[in-house]
């Protein structure tokens, strides 16, 4: 399996709206009609077999930063963002998982109920909150044999420069998850094609 990355320079996204304060209280707000939209794609993890090298295409290639380690695997951003681009250990080159921020933990809660409760096998892990990035996720089975991650972190917003998630010198590294409900697997988030790999070496001969 081959991912190809396609880099082109366009125009700058405008910010996420800001948080608008309530003015008023009502209970009705809590049922809401209209599906989740998230604001944007914020980061994509790829699975990969020489994990150094890849990390050193994008940030000696690409210019991104290094903002953490988790799990043996570097989390990478452009701006204020903890990361844009996370490297896993993988045996072959395979899409993780896909995140898409939302405007707040409700919609990670709404929006993870509205995806499983006619389809429950969608569920993989969630609701959680992940310690390096301060991130609040629920991650969900997508037909492709990935994982798409419905995620809000005020600690993106309040970032104020590119140098916010520097790592320490010597800094330990984190743990995944800060706490979260308890996963249906020992190994939740290990797609499809990490627990069954089809080897082109193990195909027969013609």
């Amino acid at each position: 399996m081959q991912i190809l990355v396609r880099l082109t320079v366009a125009a700058r996204l405008p910010g996420d709206p800001p948080q608008i304060a309530r003015t008023s209280v009502d209970r009705n707000d809590l049922f809401r009609r209209e599906p989740i939209r998230p604001l944007r794609l914020g980061h994509v993890a790829l699975g990969c077999v020489d994990v150094e090298e890849a990390k050193r295409f994008f940030i000696e290639g690409v210019g991104m930063r290094l903002s953490d380690y988790v799990i043996g695997g570097p989390f990478m951003r452009f701006e204020t963002d903890h990361h844009n681009i996370v490297l896993l250990p993988a045996p072959m080159t395979l899409l993780h998982h896909t995140a898409w921020k939302v405007r707040n933990v409700d919609e990670i809660g709404y929006g993870g109920t509205r995806m499983t409760e006619n389809h429950p096998e969608r569920h993989a892990w969630g609701l959680g909150r992940h310690a390096a990035s301060a991130n609040y996720f629920w991650y969900l089975k997508d037909p492709a044999g990935a994982f798409s991650e419905y995620y809000y972190s005020e600690m993106d917003e309040l970032a104020d420069g590119p140098y916010f998630w520097d790592p320490a010198p010597g800094g330990e590294e984190l743990p995944v998850a800060a706490w979260g409900s308890p996963a249906i697997e020992d190994r939740p988030l290990v797609p499809e094609a990490m627990k069954a790999p089809i080897l082109a070496e193990s195909r027969p001969s013609q």
